[in-house]
């Protein structure tokens, strides 16, 4: 009967208004099916890459799924293995640290007015672990590739320079026993960290992330639902002040009642310039003939100027009071 839009840039709203029977039409045949709001989509021959790359067939959303979690935990199995090398790392280094700034405080090791290789030589001797810096891979690694990534297998003894940055890197401000009450903390903390990620199952990292993933869409789904009614709560706003306002009169109309009124007054108003101008020649010095074309005229006038305000009170009548 009626479809009323009110979609935006965010929203699609449509308002459909239909009769009482074509409404229990619809309803009996399901508002979904009868606006074909829904679709199909076949199950029975899908085809998509597997782990492995290859072009495989599934019969089922359920293998499709099957395969996707055994690959999914199997990256998870990766990322604890990378976890516990990185805060390895990590950990070891502020052991170095520790070492280093005990070692300068005592006086064992000496930094000023050296030189820097003969430092590096120095730490290699004392057996303060090297970190080289990692290469960054031209390439990332596809999906089931068997690649292996490059290991560096230069020996602790055939460290470059640049491996012992970040000790002679910290400066004087931090050699320090505050700085290494500090390091120490964050040593127990990281340390700390590494035992609860060993005693970790894959499986259990993935619970953990999958359920600050739902606690992060909750959020999310809040928040497009306030903004979507309060965008909602804005068009019936306008929609009421725009059905509460008063409807235009047609523009023909409008306009040629606005050129008969305008004519009208027009010719009213000259005609009362005239009849100014007229009064302004009736002298006592006027001759007598003159005087009845004046009078002549000015009753013609005056006839013209009742007929102008009886149509112009036709137009506009006035309001009846019945008592």
């Amino acid at each position: 009967q009626e479809i009323r839009s009110q979609c935006d840039h965010a929203d699609v709203d449509f308002e459909l208004i239909l009769t009482e029977q074509n409404m229990n039409i619809a309803k009996q045949e399901g508002l979904e099916k009868k606006f074909k709001l829904t679709t199909t989509i076949g199950t029975t021959n899908m085809h998509l890459f597997d782990s492995n790359g290859k072009i495989r067939k599934y019969d089922t959303p359920e293998d499709v799924l099957k395969e996707f979690f055994d690959l999914r935990l199997d990256f998870y199995v990766r990322r604890k293995k990378v976890m516990l090398e990185n805060m390895g790392i990590e950990l070891l280094k502020y052991k170095n640290k520790v070492r280093f700034i005990l070692a300068v405080i005592s006086g064992d090791i000496i930094v000023n007015n050296r030189k820097r290789a003969e430092l590096f030589q120095e730490l290699k001797q004392k057996k303060y672990d090297p970190f080289p810096k990692k290469k960054p891979t031209a390439e990332p690694v596809a999906v089931g590739s068997t690649e292996v990534d490059e290991e560096n297998d230069e020996s602790p003894a055939e460290a470059a320079a640049s491996d012992y940055e970040y000790l002679l890197a910290m400066s004087i401000g931090t050699l320090t026993m505050e700085k290494v009450k500090e390091l120490i903390a964050q040593q127990d903390k990281v340390e700390e960290d590494l035992n609860i990620l060993s005693n970790t199952e894959p499986n259990t990292l993935w619970l953990r992330d999958l359920d600050a993933l739902e606690k992060e869409l909750d959020v999310l789904d809040a928040k497009l639902e306030a903004e979507q009614n309060d965008r909602s709560r804005k068009r019936a706003k306008n929609a009421k002040e725009s059905n509460a306002a008063p409807k235009r009169q047609p523009k023909k109309a409008a306009a040629k009642s606005q050129k008969v009124q305008s004519n009208t007054s027009d010719t009213f108003l000259e005609l009362q310039r005239t009849r100014q101008y007229l009064l302004l020649f009736t002298d006592k010095t006027i001759k007598f003939s003159r005087q009845i074309w004046l009078g002549a005229t000015m009753k013609i006038l005056n006839h013209r100027i009742r007929n102008l305000q009886r149509k112009r009170r036709n137009h506009h009548p006035r309001r009846q009071v019945h008592r």
